[in-house]
């Protein structure tokens, strides 16, 4: 760069199209995982795996999260290449996510080639890799992605790139949806796994490489120094006070109640409400109406992404108006009956319905336990208790993955929308635990002043889950 070089973040402002095209890399983790979790029980069901894989496979999903983003957070923070910091950990996860999507789209045909007479051992092998190595590639890009934005933008307009990434997530979720919604994968020689994924990979390989090349990174200068994000966690814990509890126990109630519907949906749809069939040996006529569900279930998905696009700018407004509290306890009640209705409804339309409130209430306990641990944390400990937050948010999963995905599976077998019914009853208990919050109105005095600042950059080191 020449003399007059000014680096990015040290501008007054950036334009419009250079923020978006900093920002293009967040849709990827969006796209990812929105299809990830999508088709993991339709490619596992077509494969014969059982629960007990299933359940282990997610679990392992759980944990790369958990120690993965952090790891990779402390490395790049002290990294000291002449290209930056950021953008080689995208572009490591960016080849690896490239070679998973690709094992997984192509698991049958790879395990075929490898063994003619007998391959479904190869092809479950190669499905249940490509499934890990895209959480470790998953892992590696999103966390850098998503803090570069925050490295390279000017002071002036973090708030307006936070905005831009939540656009990103609410249109790339409608987006990614919609495609398996349309069956488009028709109009190819590809199956409705392949074509999305190979859709999903396209997108995502063009936003990582646009937000590689419009973003130039400052290389670092001193080493800074650095501390073990698990003891750091350890800390955080330790100073948990009873307001943090609490909301981080309805938090743990809500993560219990939905994560069996992002696994589940897709199957419930293909094999209980269009009667399909998906394993190798099925009939095509099964697997199409199995395909039918499927598309079925991810046009529910975009209704539910496009309610949580919308009610995204009004949430805070109605809390404000009706109250935090009432707010949680209403949205967490209305997706306990919603869950219920899976275990008696059977009329494909009432699902699309259905979504709408469940469209409202991941909003709520997406955004509301965070909201609440920003408002009683002092700013320099806040990526802490937000990293805290996430590890309720993890262990929550697994206490569905394990309890209900592989525990009551067992006494319903083949039924996957009893097991999204069954988790109504942790959504009525984050309701009832809702009377117990405390919602402060002001963060603690003694940090106000420097809390607008530097609240926005701490935000951004929460890790992401599954």
């Amino acid at each position: 760069m020449g003399d007059d070089w000014v680096p990015l973040c040290k501008r007054e402002r950036l334009p419009l199209i250079h923020v978006l095209g900093i920002a293009a890399a967040t849709l990827a983790g969006t796209l990812l995982w929105t299809i990830v979790f999508a088709l993991f029980n339709p490619l596992a069901s077509k494969l014969y795996l059982s629960n007990t894989v299933r359940t282990v496979i997610l679990l392992m999903g759980s944990l790369i999260g958990f120690l993965v983003q952090p790891i990779v957070g402390v490395i790049s923070d002290g990294l000291m290449m002449r290209w930056g910091r950021r953008r080689i950990f995208m572009i490591i996860g960016g080849l690896f996510l490239t070679l998973a999507l690709f094992l997984m789209m192509f698991c049958v045909e790879i395990g075929t080639s490898i063994n003619k007479t007998n391959p479904l051992g190869a092809q479950q092998g190669f499905l249940i890799f490509g499934m890990i190595l895209t959480f470790f590639a998953g892992n590696i890009l999103q966390g850098p992605a998503r803090t570069l934005c925050s490295d390279v933008c000017p002071p002036q307009q973090q708030v307006l790139m936070s905005s831009i990434c939540g656009v990103y997530g609410g249109v790339g979720g409608v987006f990614t949806n919609l495609i398996g919604a349309l069956s488009l994968y028709q109009y190819t020689s590809l199956t409705q796994e392949q074509f999305i994924l190979v859709v999903c990979l396209s997108i995502s390989f063009f936003c990582v490489m646009l937000t590689i090349f419009v973003t130039h990174e400052e290389p670092l200068e001193e080493k800074p120094s650095s501390a073990n994000p698990f003891a750091v966690l350890y800390r955080a814990m330790k100073e948990i006070n009873s307001t943090y509890f609490r909301i981080a126990m309805v938090y743990f109630m809500a993560m219990i109640a939905s994560y069996q519907i992002g696994i589940q949906l897709t199957d419930f749809m293909g094999a209980v409400i269009f009667g399909g069939n998906n394993e190798l040996n099925a009939n095509p006529e099964d697997v199409e109406l199995y395909q039918k569900g499927v598309s079925w279930a991810m046009m529910c998905q975009v209704v539910s992404c496009g309610v949580q696009f919308l009610y995204g700018f009004v949430n805070s407004k109605v809390c404000d108006i009706i109250g935090l509290k009432w707010v949680f306890f209403v949205t967490l009640t209305l997706l306990g009956v919603m869950y219920l209705l899976f275990f008696f409804v059977k009329n494909r339309i009432a699902y699309i319905i259905m979504h709408v409130p469940i469209g409202v209430a991941v909003v709520c306990y997406n955004n509301l336990p965070p909201a609440v641990v920003t408002l009683i944390t002092p700013t320099e400990k806040l990526g802490a208790a937000l990293a805290l937050l996430n590890c309720f948010n993890v262990i929550g999963q697994q206490v569905s993955n394990f309890g209900i995905g592989m525990g009551v599976a067992k006494a319903w077998p083949g039924k996957p929308g009893h097991l999204v019914g069954i988790s109504c009853i942790f959504a009525f208990l984050g309701a009832i635990l809702c009377f117990w919050l405390i919602v402060p109105e002001s963060k603690p005095k003694d940090i106000e002043d420097i809390s607008a600042t530097d609240s926005d950059e701490s935000s951004s080191d929460q890790p992401a889950a599954l």
